[in-house]
C-alpha cells in the first residue's frame, strides 16, 4: 500500500507536469492567424493594449492576416532619453503565400510602394527575415521624439511577407521582432525543423568597408546561392565592389549595375537560394556616369504637361558627349555636345534651322536621381523640367526611317562545308553551287545595344555590276553548323527577285524575317542559274529601321489563325484529290496568315467528329483536296498543289472543303496545318 505522503508527492508531480505541458501547448502557434500577437503577448509600456482582432482575407496566392493595436498610458515614458507619446498605434499585416517565389514577388511589390512614398534618405535596411526595408515619413520637424514620424517596415521571412506600421519607432521594432519570432515558432509547430543560420558578408568599396549579416532558414543547409544588388545611401547601385563571405572566404564582385551572385558553401547538405539587397550606410565615390553611349528618350514638361519630346543619340568619350537629337514632331536632327561629370550631365543642342538668321539653342542640365533616371532643367527654347529615363524606350514615330546606321557586311564563301571570309570592298554574290558566296549581315554590330525587337528594317546598297540571264532571287539565310563544324545555309525567306534591269540601288525589306539582333548574324545569297552574279558596293551600305524598345512593347503576330466561315458555301471541290465541282455545297473556312515575304507550300485540315476527316493540298495523298480561294480566284495549281507567295502582313484566304455527310453539330475540333518555307505552323479551335 502506498503511503499518503508518497501519494501526495506523486499527485503534485503529475500536476506540475500537466501544467508544464499545458504551458508548452499554450505557447505553441498552430495557425498562421495566431502569429499576430494577442494583447497579453504585447510588451513595452506601462499600460494594457487594446487589440481590434485578426482579420483574414484571401488575395491571389496569399492569405492576408491583419490586426491593429492601440496603446494608452497616463505616465511619461522615455527610451534612450527619447520621450514617447502617451498614445500610439501599431498595425500589422502578414501575407502567408503559397511559396517563397510568390512571397518574393509580393515583397518586391510592397517594398516598391513604400519607397515611392518616401524620400530617398529616409529609407534604411530592416534587420528582419531574409531581407527588408524600413521607411520613415516625418510628420513634424521636432527632434528627439520618435512619435513625430510614421514608420513602415516590410520584410520577407520564407513564404511570409510582413508589414508593420506605427507612429512610434520603438513599438514598430518590437512588433516586427515579435512577429519574426512567432513565425519561427509556427514553422516548428508544423514540423518544419528550420535552423536559423547567418552569413557575414564583407563589402569593400576601396573607400570604405561594411559588414552585412545575412540571415536565412533551412534544414541542414550547407550551400546558399545569394543574388542581389548593392546600393549606397542614395539608393544608387555600387559597381565593382568586393563581396566576401567571412566564414568561408568565398568572394565575388558586383557588375556595372551593382548586381552580384555568390555561392557560399561548406560540407554536404541542402542547397537554397536567396535574394539580398545590401544597403551601404555611405555614399559611393566611384566613377559612375550619368550618361554613356547609346540612344535615350528625352521629354520636357512644363506645369506637368509634356511640351517637347525627342530622341538623343550620344557618344560618350572621356567624359565628353557628342551626337545628335531628333525632334519627335518634325523628325529633324540637331547636333549636340556636352560633358558628363559623375552623376551630372550637360547637353548643349544647336537647334538653329539652316539659313536662319535666328539662333536657336537648348541646354539640358541634370543629374541622376535613381539608377536609370536623369532629371534636370531645360534652358532655352522650350524651357521646363526634363527627364531621361534610360530604361524606357519605345518607338515614337511610325516613320520606318527613324535612324540610319552602318551595317557591317562581310563576304563569306562556303567551300566544301567550310566557311571562308573575304575582305573585298566590292562584294560579289554568285549563284553557282560549287562556291556559294553570301553576304554576312552582322546585326550584332549595330551602334546602340538598346534594340531588342525590330519593327521595320530595310537594307540598301548600290549595284556595281549585274549578270542575270533571266531572273534570280536574293534570299535570306541562316547559318547551320553540325557537330563536325560542317556549315550549310538554311533558307529563311526570299527578299527580292531581280533581273538585268536592277542595276541601281537595291532595297531589301527584312522586316518580317528579322525580329531581333542575332550574334550569329544573317546571310544574304543569290539563287539563280549557273553563272548568275551581282556585285554590290560594300562601302555604301546602310540600314534604315524603326524598332521596339523592350520585349513588353513587342507582341509577335500569330502566323496562322482561322474561323469557320460557312457550312453551306459555294461549290468548288469534290471528294477527290483534284479541284472540280460536284454539285453540293462546300464547307468554307476563313484562314489568315501573317508571314510576309514567305511562301505557303501546303495546307492540311483535320476535323474531329466521332471519326476523323482529313483534306490537304498534297497531290500524292488520297485525301480530298482543299480549294484555296482569294478575291474569288482559285490559287491551286492544276494538280491541286499550291505555292502561294505571301506579300502582305495579313493574307486572307477561303478554304473550300468537300462536306459530304459531315454534320456541323457533330464537330468537336478543327485543326489546320500550314507549311510555310518548309516550316509547319498549326492552330486549332474546339467546338464542344
Amino acid at each position: 500500500m502506498v503511503k499518503p505522503c508518497i501519494m501526495r508527492k506523486i499527485i503534485l508531480f503529475i500536476i506540475i507536469i500537466s501544467l508544464y505541458a499545458f504551458t508548452l501547448n499554450a505557447n505553441t502557434i498552430k495557425k498562421a492567424s495566431e502569429i499576430l500577437p494577442k494583447a497579453s503577448d504585447m510588451k513595452g509600456g506601462s499600460s494594457s493594449w487594446i487589440v481590434s482582432g485578426v482579420n483574414e482575407e484571401k488575395r491571389g496566392r496569399c492569405t492576408v492576416y491583419d490586426n491593429t493595436y492601440a496603446y494608452y498610458s497616463n505616465k511619461k515614458e522615455k527610451i534612450l532619453d527619447i520621450e514617447r507619446s502617451n498614445t500610439y498605434v501599431v498595425s500589422a499585416r502578414i501575407f502567408d503565400c503559397d511559396n517563397f517565389g510568390v512571397a518574393l514577388d509580393k515583397y518586391k511589390e510592397l517594398a516598391e510602394i513604400s519607397k515611392k512614398n518616401a524620400k530617398k534618405k529616409q529609407i534604411a535596411p530592416a534587420p528582419f527575415g531574409e531581407q527588408g526595408v524600413m521607411v520613415a515619413l516625418p510628420l513634424k520637424n521636432m527632434q528627439g521624439k520618435s512619435q513625430q514620424a510614421n514608420y513602415y517596415v516590410t520584410y520577407i521571412f520564407r513564404n511570409f511577407v510582413v508589414q508593420v506600421y506605427s507612429d512610434d519607432g520603438f513599438a514598430q521594432m518590437d512588433m516586427s521582432g515579435e512577429i519574426e519570432k512567432r513565425i519561427y515558432d509556427y514553422l516548428k509547430s508544423k514540423g518544419i525543423n528550420y535552423a536559423v543560420n547567418k552569413i557575414n558578408l564583407l563589402i569593400n568599396t576601396t573607400d570604405n568597408e561594411y559588414i552585412d549579416t545575412l540571415s536565412f532558414t533551412g534544414e541542414q543547409v550547407s550551400s546558399v546561392l545569394i543574388t542581389g544588388i548593392v546600393l549606397d545611401i542614395n539608393n544608387k547601385p555600387v559597381p565593382n565592389v568586393s563581396i566576401k563571405a567571412m566564414e568561408t572566404n568565398q568572394a565575388t564582385k558586383t557588375d556595372s549595375n551593382g548586381k552580384f551572385s555568390i555561392v557560399v558553401s561548406s560540407g554536404k547538405g541542402n542547397s537554397i537560394s536567396m535574394v539580398k539587397t545590401i544597403f551601404l550606410p555611405f555614399a559611393y565615390k566611384g566613377n559612375r556616369k550619368a550618361l554613356s553611349s547609346g540612344f535615350y528618350p528625352l521629354e520636357v514638361k512644363n506645369n506637368n504637361k509634356i511640351i517637347y519630346e525627342a530622341l538623343i543619340n550620344v557618344l560618350e568619350d572621356n567624359n565628353r558627349v557628342s551626337g545628335y537629337m531628333i525632334d519627335k514632331n518634325t523628325l529633324k536632327r540637331y547636333p549636340l555636345l556636352g560633358f558628363v561629370r559623375g552623376d551630372n550631365v550637360t547637353l548643349d543642342v544647336d537647334c538653329t534651322e539652316p539659313n536662319s538668321v535666328l539662333n536657336c539653342r537648348k541646354i539640358f542640365k541634370g543629374s541622376l536621381i535613381s539608377d536609370y533616371v536623369i532629371e534636370g532643367k531645360a534652358i532655352g527654347a522650350g524651357s521646363g523640367n526634363f527627364t531621361i529615363n534610360k530604361k524606357k524606350f519605345t518607338v515614337f514615330t511610325e516613320n520606318p526611317y527613324l535612324r540610319d546606321t552602318g551595317a557591317e557586311l562581310k563576304l563569306t564563301v562556303i567551300d566544301k562545308g567550310h566557311q571562308k571570309y573575304s575582305s573585298q570592298s566590292n562584294l560579289a554574290l554568285n549563284a553557282g553551287e560549287k562556291n556559294r558566296s553570301f553576304l554576312e549581315f552582322n546585326t550584332n554590330a549595330f551602334a546602340g545595344k538598346d534594340m531588342l525587337y525590330f519593327k521595320e528594317a530595310y537594307l540598301k546598297f548600290n549595284v556595281l555590276g549585274v549578270n542575270i540571264k533571266n531572273s534570280a532571287d536574293i534570299i535570306l539565310y541562316e547559318r547551320v553548323a553540325n557537330k563536325s563544324g560542317i556549315v550549310t545555309m538554311h533558307k529563311i525567306a526570299p527578299l527580292k527577285n531581280i533581273t538585268n534591269k536592277d542595276n541601281g540601288e537595291i532595297m531589301l525589306d527584312v522586316s518580317s524575317q528579322i525580329r531581333m539582333p542575332s550574334k550569329d548574324g544573317y546571310f544574304i545569297g543569290l539563287k539563280g542559274d549557273e553563272g548568275d552574279f551581282i556585285i554590290l558596293n560594300g562601302n555604301n551600305v546602310r540600314l534604315e529601321l524603326s524598332y521596339f524598345g523592350d520585349a513588353s512593347s513587342y507582341k509577335a503576330k500569330k502566323v496562322i489563325s482561322f474561323t469557320v466561315s460557312d457550312y453551306q458555301g459555294d461549290d468548288i471541290v469534290s471528294n477527290k484529290n483534284s479541284i472540280e465541282k460536284d454539285g453540293s455545297p462546300d464547307m468554307v473556312i476563313s484562314l489568315k496568315l501573317s508571314a510576309k515575304g514567305r511562301t505557303l507550300e501546303q495546307l492540311e485540315v483535320i476535323v474531329d467528329t466521332k471519326s476523323r476527316r482529313v483534306w490537304n493540298t498534297n497531290q500524292k495523298d488520297i485525301y480530298p483536296s482543299i480549294g484555296v480561294v482569294q478575291d474569288e480566284g482559285i490559287l491551286n495549281n492544276d494538280d491541286a498543289s499550291i505555292s502561294i507567295p505571301l506579300n502582305n502582313n495579313d493574307e486572307l484566304f477561303d478554304l473550300h472543303l468537300y462536306k459530304g455527310s459531315l454534320q456541323e453539330e457533330d464537330i468537336s475540333k478543327i485543326t489546320i496545318k500550314a507549311v510555310i518555307d518548309g516550316k509547319i505552323y498549326e492552330d486549332f479551335i474546339s467546338l464542344k
